[in-house]
């Protein structure tokens, strides 16, 4: 687990790098914002793909947006 997203409410836990830097994305105005959420061995991996049919058709366009938004591009 990336050092930001780590537990940082208990005395010397800034000094391990826990919580530092981490960005609150529910302070944005879309609720998302460009920040590592997995470990480096598993940035840039998608598990599902959704396809392009029925319901999944609006899953698969928010899915690309929140990737996008997340992953800087």
């Amino acid at each position: 687990m990336p050092a930001h997203l780590r537990y940082g409410r208990y005395a010397g836990a800034a000094e391990l790098g826990n919580a530092v830097g981490y960005r609150y994305p529910h302070n944005t105005s879309d609720g998302v914002l460009e920040q590592r959420y997995p470990p480096d061995a598993l940035v840039g991996k998608d598990y599902y793909r959704p396809t392009q049919h029925g319901r999944e058709r609006t899953l698969h366009e928010r899915l690309t947006k929140l990737r996008r938004a997340v992953r800087g591009g």
